[in-house]
């Protein structure tokens, strides 16, 4: 991933917001930098473990808006809270997904329309209508 990627797929704009899973991995946390120097919000998605308790505060120092476990991922449906708190308005633009299963389902019904959607190696454009 290179920074140009967060222009190149889904026209990102400054106060845009990323949703992705992984967030905690190296790509993740590179994403999370290279978005804050764009001025684009992130929405990040980590699977919390008791041998990393500092997980969000880590992100969160990387500059990270929004951290949440996966388990509370479809609790976004129903509560904007979390998305609002972290300044996302407006909906997501871009999601990018490195896990596969339920998380990349849920990630994919919070964007909006006419988004980017990454997984592995591979980009699919993403139609909502």
């Amino acid at each position: 991933m290179c920074s140009s990627d967060l222009s190149d797929f889904g026209s990102l704009q400054p106060g845009d917001a990323v949703i992705q899973n992984a967030a905690n991995s190296a790509v993740g946390m590179a994403v999370i930098q290279m978005a804050r120097i764009r001025g684009i919000k992130t929405v990040n998605i980590i699977r919390k473990r008791a041998d990393n308790p500092d997980v969000e505060k880590d992100l969160k120092s990387l500059g990270a808006d929004v951290v949440i476990g996966e388990e509370q991922l479809r609790g976004l449906f129903v509560d904007k809270g979390p998305l609002e708190k972290g300044g996302i308005v407006g909906g997501i633009r871009l999601a990018l997904n490195a896990v596969g299963g339920p998380s990349t389902t849920d990630m994919m019904r919070l964007l909006a329309y006419a988004n980017w959607v990454w997984e592995g190696c591979d980009w699919w454009r993403r139609k909502r209508k």
